[in-house]
């Protein structure tokens, strides 16, 4: 992917396959059976959702539209050891839930950021075996208060 003058160029295999100021490249399935890597920077663990680029100023702005459930599976085990107790996993995996479920928005081209500005997010490797339990085992559950989402810090 690359980006000039205003227009987003992806290029594969010595080919250009699309261009254009935004370009969306969609899964052919969800879960975590596929998804995108990046090479630069090099991030090897997996980012399971469709990938935006857009074309900012000389920039491409990429954001990932992806589940939350496989989106916490990319938060939790970064933001609290794999090693930890499943309970305090699971309290972690409510937490950061309830965080992102928060922060989500109407307007604005992403919601949360991948860094400790919101949670860290650095995609799914299946060996946070402890850390995907933790997120299965609570799949769906956030922390209200007063009928809206509570404000949870960590």
């Amino acid at each position: 992917m690359s980006a000039s003058s205003g227009v987003l160029t992806l290029t594969s295999g010595g080919k250009t396959l699309a261009t254009g100021t935004t370009i969306s490249v969609n899964r052919t399935s969800g879960g975590t059976s596929c998804g995108v890597r990046f090479t630069s920077p090099s991030l090897g663990n997996l980012f399971c959702g469709d990938v935006i680029f857009t074309a900012s100023g000389g920039a491409v702005q990429t954001v990932l539209r992806i589940y939350i459930e496989t989106y916490l599976y990319g938060v939790v085990p970064y933001e609290m050891s794999n090693s930890f107790p499943i309970e305090a996993l699971k309290a972690q995996a409510v937490s950061a839930r309830t965080y992102a479920m928060r922060a989500k928005r109407s307007g604005g081209s992403y919601d949360v950021t991948d860094s400790t500005t919101s949670q860290v997010f650095r995609g799914y490797t299946s060996s946070y075996a402890n850390a995907i339990r933790a997120v299965d085992e609570t799949k769906g559950v956030c922390l209200m208060s007063g009928g809206s989402y509570a404000q949870c810090y960590y």
